[in-house]
């Protein structure tokens, strides 16, 4: 029986940990996909781009500090089971220097233990949890560097534990009216299968992103896009837009395609008052994307 269970144990931690963040599973062999989802509800309202959230930007930011805290609910149809709860933020320490992190945490759905005679034996949650930290430095006028430690954890049953680290990494380009990004993402370790021989490569990928800023007195109006291409063979794209009013409301809209999630509209509204923020955004596209929320609530000073 022992010997079942644990052949039971091991295809769903095969499954588990190579289950891609939703429908893509036939496109992707990649594990850990959970570390490629953008869970800042700003940027992914514009497509996902990350010409504001990237390795090197937040150097960039207007306010000294910010941290929020946020809740993100995938469709009970998308084949990414579980919802998120992160905290995020950042800190200027000096004009060209500025701290930034991220940590997340699933919150999925228990399966079932089958013992050999297909009966019910008891349930196990698996769990996932990121986070990184990174420091940006800006090092002339418009330019500016930087990079992130990431570290994942997989939890699929007992005697199985997955880790690895990997780093993101970037070059940034700000002008007064034209911003441009460069950078990599999740470059790192590839996670050992103890179910299988071999080993799986994490989402990584290379971006590079364009984007305007266009200022007239109270009104900004923002819009860009974002080619990204992923090291197991797949391309994703992202473009998106933002008008923005005295720095206390945001519109936002965006499309993604491509990558490891289905191709989806998006749109955001944020919200700034008194040092408040609440960022709240929707995914809109087939059916296993539609009620997907992402929103936060933080504070800048």
């Amino acid at each position: 029986m022992m010997r079942t269970m644990k052949k039971i144990y091991a295809i769903a931690a095969a499954l588990l940990l190579m289950a891609p963040a939703t429908l893509r599973a036939q496109e992707s062999t990649v594990a850990m996909p959970f570390i490629a989802v953008n869970l800042d509800a700003a940027s992914a309202a514009m497509g996902s781009m990350s010409i504001y959230n990237n390795a090197a930007s937040s150097v960039w930011n207007k306010d000294m500090a910010h941290i929020e805290a946020g809740y993100g609910m995938w469709t009970p149809k998308a084949s990414y089971p579980g919802n998120d709860i992160f905290l995020r933020g950042h800190w200027q320490v000096k004009d060209f220097v500025a701290l930034r992190l991220e940590f997340a945490d699933r919150l999925e759905t228990p399966y079932d233990i089958i013992d050999d005679f297909g009966e019910t034996v008891g349930s196990y949650k698996p769990g996932s949890l990121r986070g990184y930290l990174g420091a940006s430095f800006k090092f002339a006028e418009h330019y500016s560097i930087g990079v992130d430690a990431v570290y994942a954890r997989r939890n699929l049953y007992e005697d199985a534990i997955y880790n690895t680290v990997a780093a993101n990494a970037a070059f940034m380009m700000r002008f007064k009216v034209f911003n441009a990004a460069l950078g990599v993402k999740n470059v790192g370790m590839p996670v050992k299968n103890t179910a299988h021989t071999g080993s799986y490569m994490i989402p990584s990928s290379a971006f590079a992103d364009l984007a305007f800023d266009i200022e007239k007195g109270k009104h900004d109006i923002l819009f860009g896009g974002e080619f990204e291409y992923m090291f197991n063979n797949m391309i994703a794209y992202g473009a998106g837009a933002s008008y923005t009013y005295g720095d206390m409301v945001a519109v936002r809209l965006g499309y993604h395609g491509g990558g490891l999630f289905p191709n989806h509209f998006s749109a955001g509204l944020g919200l700034k008052f008194k040092g408040i923020t609440l960022n709240a955004t929707a995914l809109f596209g087939k059916e296993n994307m539609n009620g997907t929320f992402l929103a936060a609530l933080g504070y800048s000073f």
